[in-house]
């Protein structure tokens, strides 16, 4: 294996890779040629599973070498490379880290995407190792290189303030040199004291304060060796980035079982058929020996008759906040998810009506269909007075309101507990039944403070762009009419 990419910008220069494509020749006929067998290549659904498999032995390997930390994927690609079966596998923790934060002059620490419950896990393990993968062309997804690097270095600021400025080896920004330029680097690392003053000014509550700073740790396939870290000698918490792919030009890497793809993971709803992560992990030795004609087939079967609860991964219960006002009220959900043991109401923003709750007492249920998508968003906003009409009457009548929608809870049923966070509670997070007064208007900060409530006691949330918006429209426009017709 090539070279540990346990460097930055601070410790040492940047690494050359050896990519050079000496020996390739260009011409016309023989590119397009190529670039039609990787386009076939990449869509074929058999090579993706067999290039998963082969990445996934990697991240076993890392797995291995730092038993006692907790292995986390991040989503969305991350899960599929990442067995649920390893000992320090952490399947039910949910990581969130976009890309899209990370990308050249739109570097963002969100505070919709914040994975502060991360930050206690890291602490109790002494180090955490993160999954991902990245397609063609790149070692490292920007989520790995620059994200997570940036989140390391805001959360430093913000938590380990005595050793923390802008160019401290231990508490400032550490980037892969191969993938961040040093002008680039310098350019987040000067955003990093901001985006802490405005983590700091949020609703979000924020972890017991940092002994020693956050640290990357950067490795993929090519690594020569894998670091010695003992969380008891070193001066840092190591996050450890794993780019699980095999780093590939533009070109095919041929195997025995077929061609490898590198980042198969990515954009798996373009070529899954359906299947997901928990179920090729439940099912991978079947997945991988049926012949390349039958996987189709096998595939289809397995997505259309579900294994049992019990042979996946479980959807984790969920843990009220203490932090979040909302926590004890309000619960966006999944439909899988154990239901509370306490009495409490569904409010479901599902396609198809839920299956009647299997508990000892009367659960008072309302379906607003919705499909799932950007077909559900008109019928949303439509949704949200009724919504907020039934979540009034249950509060008044002492009920938790379990709310559930297509997206195992972390879209519409988020939003519905946005715009219920800033019709029933006040910025103090006071419950507030009564109707609003006529001068009360919603504010983007104050719409915003509700959802970091929400994000607090549930860090799976991740409402779209378009729920958000509905959300706003909603409650911006004359507010004082919106969801009190329970509370007349």
């Amino acid at each position: 294996m090539p070279t540990i990419l346990n460097t930055s910008h601070r410790h040492s220069n940047s690494i050359d890779f050896g990519d050079s494509s000496a020996d390739f020749e260009f011409s016309l006929p023989s590119f397009r040629a190529q670039s039609n067998a990787i386009k076939q290549q990449s869509n074929d659904i058999f090579n993706r599973l067999h290039s998963i498999d082969e990445d996934a032995k990697f991240v076993e390997e890392v797995a291995r070498a730092f038993p006692d930390f907790p292995l986390v994927a991040n989503q969305r690609c991350g899960p599929w490379y990442t067995p649920p079966s390893l000992p320090n596998s952490s399947p039910q923790t949910h990581a969130y880290f976009k890309s899209t934060d990370g990308h050249t002059h739109v570097w963002s620490f969100s505070l919709r995407r914040p994975n502060l419950h991360l930050v206690p896990l890291i602490v109790q393990h002494g180090g955490i190792v993160l999954t991902d993968s990245t397609r063609r062309g790149k070692r490292f997804p920007d989520a790995l290189s620059k994200t997570v690097p940036l989140w390391c270095a805001t959360l430093n600021a913000a938590l380990y303030t005595p050793c923390f400025c802008s160019s401290s080896p231990d508490g400032g920004l550490h980037t892969p040199g191969s993938a961040v330029s040093p002008s680039e680097h310098s350019s987040i690392s000067a955003l990093v004291p901001g985006w802490a003053e405005s983590l700091k000014a949020s609703a979000l509550p924020l972890p017991a304060p940092l002994s020693k700073p956050l640290r990357p740790i950067f490795l993929t396939p090519e690594s020569s060796s894998l670091p010695v870290l003992d969380p008891e000698e070193l001066g840092f918490y190591p996050v450890v980035l794993v780019s699980a792919s095999r780093y590939v030009p533009d070109r095919v890497e041929r195997r025995a079982w077929g061609e490898y793809v590198q980042g198969s993971g990515d954009d798996h709803e373009l070529w899954s058929e359906g299947l997901t992560p928990a179920l090729f992990w439940a099912r991978r030795e079947a997945l991988l020996s049926s012949p390349r004609e039958s996987l189709p087939a096998l595939i289809h079967s397995l997505v259309s008759y579900p294994l049992p609860s019990s042979t996946l991964t479980p959807t984790p219960a969920f843990t009220p906040s203490a932090s979040s006002p909302l926590a004890s009220h309000l619960l966006p959900s999944s439909p899988s998810s154990p239901p509370p043991s306490e009495p409490y109401a569904l409010l479901s923003l599902t396609a198809l009506p839920p299956p009647s709750p299997s508990t000892s007492f009367s659960t008072p249920t309302l379906h607003l269909p919705l499909p799932p998508g950007k077909k559900g968003q008109h019928g949303f906003q439509l949704s949200l007075s009724p919504a907020l009409d039934f979540v009034s009457a249950q509060l008044r009548a002492g009920r938790r309101v379990v709310i559930v929608d297509d997206a195992q809870g972390t879209d519409v049923a988020v939003g519905v507990c946005v715009a219920a966070g800033w019709r029933f509670w006040d910025e103090y997070g006071r419950m507030e039944l009564d109707p609003p007064s006529p001068d009360r208007r919603a504010t983007k900060p104050s719409i915003a403070c509700r959802l970091q409530w929400v994000i607090a006691a549930r860090p799976e949330s991740n409402p779209s762009r378009v729920t958000l918006r509905r959300v706003n429209e909603f409650l911006m426009s004359n507010p004082g009419s919106r969801g009190a017709g329970a509370g007349r």
